[in-house]
């Protein structure tokens, strides 16, 4: 058959409630979370200043000062060998003259005239 009539509503079990009050103030701050990944590289920065010089080494050996005077003359040395004979001389001038012979014999007298 038809429907019959609405049944009314029951009464509610606890009044209703009003609206809600003012908002209360914020609580603890939670604890930090987990560190984030690295961010790009940044550019190079400018060379800094030149650091100071370094000391120049000790050299090697030191350096050897200016000669000595000249030493005196060593001994003399040993005679060398007799050279070859030189050319021939010019003659000499002639000697005086010589003293004379002996007399040849005697000639025949000439035929008488």
């Amino acid at each position: 058959g038809p429907d019959g009539p609405l049944l009314p509503l029951p009464p509610p079990l606890l009044p209703l409630p009003g609206p809600n009050g003012p908002k209360g103030p914020d609580g603890p701050e939670g604890p930090r979370g987990p560190r984030g990944p690295l961010g790009p590289r940044g550019p190079e920065g400018p060379n800094g200043p030149d650091g100071p010089l370094l000391p120049l080494p000790p050299p090697l050996l030191p350096l050897p000062g200016p000669n000595g005077p000249l030493g005196p003359n060593g001994p003399e040395g040993p005679r060398g060998p007799r050279g070859p004979f030189g050319p021939r001389g010019p003659d000499g001038p002639n000697g005086p003259e010589g003293p004379n012979g002996p007399d040849g014999p005697l000639l025949p007298l000439p035929p008488p005239l």
